[in-house]
């Protein structure tokens, strides 16, 4: 059975309503914490949608969770749904908000709040497009406290552009974007792929394999090192290096990426993978950015469901 919650949290003193999926697993109970050892999973608003989500997808993976034995938690930010709270007048600059981290304090303080009350062993943090912006965020602000990552779509791109363009930035992961430096840069990229895989292949074919074998690993980090991503100039780096922290600490995530320009980038730059990484990524074919067409929605509850279960047993 559904209850509405409030929570009330210090940033901008509001109040934030949202719904508790009981775990459907019958060995919750109040006095020992909901779950049984199963972390809670908090669910932040999909980008302007109220906590049901787009067509109730919010709902339907709350229902599914729950059904699995897991107490699942879906709030409205301030302007949101039930959560009182001045919006913009312009869409756009809600959205420059979110880019820029605004709802990481109040989810900051909603994770806190929920783990006391609910007496609960950890907490899954994630959501679809501006709800996967924040978890990020939150995730890395939050320093250990979040478990792991549901995101879904998550927007890499801005939307406004930098006023500026060049290699100066405060992120440390810099780009430049002169036909010379993109032109030098493939280069070598080109050259040190090339020297990896000759080493690959000599590591399977050759009689010193066992040598090779044991240097492999080591000269594709060489080859990570020197490879660095060059990212589109509107693109979110701030997002993006919080998101390549975390995936370095080992924080589990899935990421689940409908069809469009930004999956080649996730994969490539952002999720590179290295022995700590914990990283699931997922295409969705067919289906569009909101998961509502082509059988998107039921590939998500699977999806999210199956990583869930075998990542966060009892």
């Amino acid at each position: 059975m559904r209850r509405i919650l409030r929570v009330e949290v210090a940033s901008g003193s509001v109040s934030l309503f949202g719904t508790y999926h009981p775990p459907q697993d019958g060995a919750a109970t109040h006095a020992a914490g909901p779950g049984a050892g199963k972390p809670g999973v908090l669910f932040i608003n999909f980008g302007q949608f109220d906590r049901a989500g787009p067509a109730n997808l919010t709902v339907h993976l709350a229902e599914r969770l729950a059904e699995h034995g897991y107490p699942v938690f879906r709030f409205d930010m301030p302007g949101l749904g039930d959560t009182a709270g001045d919006l913009p007048e312009h869409f756009e600059t809600y959205w420059q908000f979110v880019e820029q981290s605004g709802e990481v304090p109040w989810t900051c303080e909603l994770v806190a709040a929920l783990k006391q009350r609910f007496a609960l062993p950890g907490l899954l943090l994630g959501g679809l497009c501006g709800g996967a912006m924040t978890s990020i965020f939150a995730a890395e602000r939050l320093n250990g406290q979040v478990q792991g990552l549901l995101l879904l779509e998550p927007p890499i791109f801005l939307s406004r552009p930098p006023p500026a363009q060049g290699t100066a930035t405060t992120t440390g992961l810099g780009y430049d974007t002169t036909p010379e430096s993109r032109a030098q840069a493939d280069l070598e990229e080109g050259r040190l792929h090339k020297a990896y895989r000759w080493v690959r292949t000599r590591a399977s074919d050759s009689r010193c394999g066992g040598v090779l074998r044991r240097s492999r690993d080591k000269v594709g980090c060489v080859v990570a090192a020197f490879t660095s991503p060059r990212f589109p100039p509107n693109t979110n780096l701030c997002l993006i290096e919080s998101w390549q922290k975390l995936g370095a600490a080992g924080m589990p995530m899935l990421v689940l990426c409908a069809p469009g320009a930004s999956q080649q980038i996730i994969r490539r730059d952002i999720c590179r993978l290295n022995h700590r990484s914990r990283i699931t990524i997922r295409d969705i074919a067919r289906t569009n950015h909101l998961f509502t067409s082509g059988g998107g929605r039921q590939a998500v509850l699977d999806e999210v469901q199956h990583w869930t279960t075998a990542n966060f047993p009892a």
